[in-house]
């Protein structure tokens, strides 16, 4: 069980940040394993700051704008977002795709900057500070080439596989197929 005020406000965020659709006060007790009392305290102050809000309809919480934009005014001002973002900008042009840049932090990858390339009307938007999807993703598979099969197998199973048809056609429907992906990535380099 996490103690202190601070890192059980910061358990609540991170938990929300799972969740954009929100949680009541319930699940997030249950998900966080705080005490009831403890969890609504955390929720009263991060309220007040501004950082999460409150639907009064079902009294469902969940994280405020505020939250996100100072995780995406925190990584444009990092050197390594500024370093990247004309390295990316020539990249996307010259394949006329999507370039997206990604930081290690502990055993997860973080997008931190994008550049769209394409000039069709279809437009995607990663958000900086959310996690690729490291079994669907050439960015995930790009990382994990670097490992072996099984520690990439664990850092898979710890994100979760989530379902395929989420993901589009071409998407790894089984282990077997996704070794396949992380091989043809290790032998193109």
């Amino acid at each position: 069980m996490i103690s202190g005020a601070l890192p059980r406000g910061l358990a609540v965020l991170e938990t929300l940040a799972h969740h954009p659709d929100g949680l009541t006060l319930a699940q997030l007790c249950t998900k966080v394993d705080i005490p009831k009392a403890a969890v609504f305290r955390a929720l009263s102050d991060l309220i007040d700051a501004k950082y999460v809000r409150q639907r009064k309809s079902d009294g469902v919480y969940m994280l405020s704008i505020r939250f996100p934009a100072l995780a995406l005014k925190y990584f444009s001002q990092t050197d390594a977002a500024k370093l990247a973002q004309p390295i990316l900008k020539r990249v996307a042009e010259q394949a006329q795709e999507h370039v997206r840049i990604a930081l290690v932090e502990g055993d997860k990858l973080i997008f931190m900057a994008h550049e769209e390339g394409s000039r069709s009307a279809l437009r995607f938007n990663s958000e900086a500070g959310t996690e690729p999807h490291l079994y669907y993703t050439a960015t995930g598979w790009a990382w994990l080439s670097g490992f072996s099969d099984e520690k990439a197998m664990e850092l898979v199973a710890q994100q979760g596989i989530g379902d395929p048809s989420d993901h589009g056609p071409n998407a790894p429907s089984s282990i077997e197929e996704f070794l396949a992906h992380l091989k043809e990535t290790r032998e193109q380099g």
